[in-house]
């Protein structure tokens, strides 16, 4: 859920895709841009290797709804589109995910910028029926329901870690019909 490298440089966007290549994973890898992807022209080389910073895709009976606030923003050109994309769903369940965290409940400097946007975003998703709402940034796991809606900030593959997670962990999501479910799973 972004910063899937530290520099932006060319070379870090390889060492990513190797290395979780080099895992075994010959699916498609889907990121959501960070502020350190975008550091020293880095969003020249995301472009080149990941394609569009915003975008949706469905699987299954799951929409998934990725969108860009590497810069803290979000922006009325892709709150129009995330709001067209949860119009346009028939599926049962849907994620959103982006880099900054809505992070309810949680005063942090690592969150949207504006704070009008993350209400307007959150007030979208209970009107809309979104399920999971998922952000990274923040270097550790907080999961929290709120009107209906499961928010969850999975910062947990690098950097110096937050409370009140301090291990390295990824989140592991289910979809079981309607229902989801999120486990955090430590890095050995």
């Amino acid at each position: 859920l972004g910063d899937i490298v530290d520099q932006g440089e060319p070379g870090d966007f390889d060492a990513f895709y190797n290395a979780v290549t080099a895992k075994g994973w010959t699916g498609k890898i889907f990121t959501a841009i960070g502020n350190h992807d975008v550091f020293y022209g880095g969003w020249d080389y995301y472009k080149q290797r990941w394609g569009a910073s915003h975008y949706a895709f469905t699987v299954g009976n799951t929409k998934f709804i990725v969108f860009d606030t590497a810069d803290g923003n979000v922006g009325e050109e892709q709150m129009n589109w995330i709001e067209s994309e949860l119009d346009n769903s028939t599926t049962n369940a849907v994620f959103v995910s982006h880099y900054m965290p809505l992070v309810p409940g949680i005063q942090t400097y690592l969150r949207l910028a504006n704070r009008e946007e993350a209400l307007s975003l959150m007030r979208l998703a209970t009107q809309k029926g979104v399920k999971a709402w998922i952000g990274g940034h923040y270097h550790s796991y907080i999961s929290e329901e709120v009107d209906g809606v499961q928010y969850v900030v999975a910062g947990g593959g690098g950097g110096r870690r937050m409370p009140p997670v301090e291990e390295y962990f990824y989140v592991q999501s289910r979809v079981n019909g309607s229902s989801i479910s999120f486990m955090r799973r430590t890095i050995e």
